[in-house]
């Protein structure tokens, strides 16, 4: 589904963020293992954030606001 709205959107560069509050060796393993080559090899520019949510001082601000309500 990913790779026909890429392909209907004409877009060849991709950028993958993991939507983890932490991103952990396992997601990252998953993301550059499987979704990077099958990105790849179907010709797009793969560029990795290898960094989970609570790693973004926004998000973390956030978090502390939203918990000491």
């Amino acid at each position: 589904m990913i790779l026909k709205i890429l392909h209907k959107k004409k877009k060849h560069k991709v950028v993958l963020y993991p939507l983890l509050l932490i991103a952990g060796n396992h997601a990252l393993q998953d993301i550059q293992g499987v979704w990077k080559n099958a990105l790849e090899k179907e010709g797009y520019t793969v560029r990795i954030i290898q960094e989970g949510l609570l790693e973004i001082p926004e998000v973390q601000q956030r978090f502390i606001v939203q918990n000491s309500l």
